[in-house]
């Protein structure tokens, strides 16, 4: 993955961790980044895409742990 993938994704990462915060529903947050994001973003956010971005993250924090 090139670095510029996951700063993409740790920036959606964020946004959604803000989202959450405030009740937002995943379904309803993709579909306003897509909105909002959709031509920069390469295309629509979907759930299922949000969930394996947030699956990485947590992979990615496990192996960091794991390196410590």
């Amino acid at each position: 993955m090139s670095a510029q993938e996951e700063r993409r994704r740790l920036r959606i990462l964020a946004l959604w961790d803000e989202a959450r915060a405030t009740g937002i529903e995943m379904t309803e947050f993709c579909r306003d980044y897509s909105e909002r994001h959709g031509a920069e973003s390469r295309g629509k956010l979907t759930t299922k895409m949000l969930r394996r971005f947030a699956s990485w993250r947590d992979m990615r924090g496990a192996r960091k742990r794991e390196t410590e």
